[in-house]
């Protein structure tokens, strides 16, 4: 995945070629409009025959914070340090929480300048993004971490 190392720089990593679309990077205006970008996101995920929907945030307390916003409206799974099991389905987990674990598709919300911007936060931007299989989509509001490969 080259948009993934593109996120790193100067290493001597070789990615794992995968088959898909192109990543999206979406500029949400507030908040909100960025939740209505995952819902949407969502509604798609369910008519398009993936079976797994992991939608990382960076840290467990984000994750958890929009699992209870998302699990009322859709069967969603929280992955945690208390989970014991992983399904496929609409999982919302942290970075730390998705290593080792792949999606169909991955929605990587809060990708702006203040959730990444330290050096350590790349390496983690790196991982969320190598999560994805097929589907790779980025949300930030504000201003992209500088980290992304912008067109």
């Amino acid at each position: 995945m080259h948009f993934a190392k593109s996120i790193l720089h100067h290493t001597g990593i070789q990615p794992v070629e995968r088959h898909g679309e192109a990543p999206a990077v979406i500029s949400c205006k507030t908040d909100a409009d960025e939740l209505q970008h995952i819902r949407a996101a969502i509604h798609r995920f369910q008519k398009s025959g993936f079976g797994s929907l992991g939608i990382i945030l960076k840290t467990d307390r984000a994750a958890e914070t929009l699992y209870h916003l998302l699990c009322s409206q859709y069967k969603t799974e929280l992955i945690s340090p208390k989970s014991t099991s992983f399904h496929n389905g609409i999982s919302v987990t942290s970075v730390r929480m998705s290593k080792g674990l792949e999606f169909d598709e991955v929605i990587l919300p809060h990708a702006g300048c203040e959730t990444y911007a330290s050096e350590y936060d790349r390496s983690l931007l790196y991982i969320a993004c190598t999560r994805a299989m097929h589907k790779l989509t980025l949300l930030y509001t504000k201003d992209p971490c500088p980290f992304l490969p912008l067109q």
